[in-house]
């Protein structure tokens, strides 16, 4: 992402940018302007269907089965197209357009706003998907020994940290030990079925 008041790229991973993760208010870590990041559509359905289609092609060109090959070009296709989607442009305070609408914080009446039980069950559901969509992507997308092998040690990395850290949630202590054991487990599975 490139800012628009210094032209300074800022990385997404960096440690200046990834230090105001919890922060509402962002900043560019040159000039230190107010920044938001703002998430443009049609750049990443262009990269998806290229970079999808792409992966699917060579994938079947080098003996992938149809399915596989597709699973895995709009697994890659998604997360190729993530970041050139992403921009960083300067806050401004008063903006009046649908954006501005839309962003707009709205407090929800207390007997709209949904359980605590609720939303610990929401996030188990959500970890519990992405850990059966990734572990199939991985285990259909790459060939057998070395699906097992990359699972198993995304799953030790995970144990060893105590921490998963993903685009789309970050769960810590016992979350991330659950998660990261299912992924060592289904690694180990898949090595040991392949060589059984």
């Amino acid at each position: 992402m490139k800012c628009p008041s210094c032209s300074v790229e800022v990385r997404v991973f960096s440690p200046e940018w990834q230090a105001q993760r919890e922060s509402p208010a962002k900043r560019c870590p040159a000039c230190a302007r107010e920044a938001e990041v703002v998430f443009r559509a049609k750049p990443f359905l262009a990269w998806f269907l290229l970079s999808g289609l792409a992966v699917a092609g060579v994938m079947l060109a080098f003996g992938a089965s149809p399915p596989a090959a597709t699973l895995f070009g709009l697994a890659s296709g998604m997360m190729i197209a993530l970041f050139p989607s992403l921009e960083l442009r300067i806050v401004t305070r008063n903006r009046t357009g649908t954006r501005a609408v839309l962003n707009k914080s709205i407090d929800l009446p207390v007997w709209l706003s949904p359980a605590p039980w609720l939303r610990s069950l929401g996030r188990a559901l959500w970890a519990l998907g992405s850990l059966i969509v990734l572990v199939v992507v991985v285990g259909f997308g790459v060939p057998p020994p070395w699906s097992g092998f990359l699972l198993a040690v995304l799953g030790t990395l995970g144990v060893w940290r105590r921490e998963v850290s993903l685009s789309w949630f970050k769960l810590n202590g016992g979350g991330a030990l659950a998660y990261a054991g299912g992924l060592l487990l289904a690694g180990v599975v898949l090595v040991v079925r392949h060589y059984a």
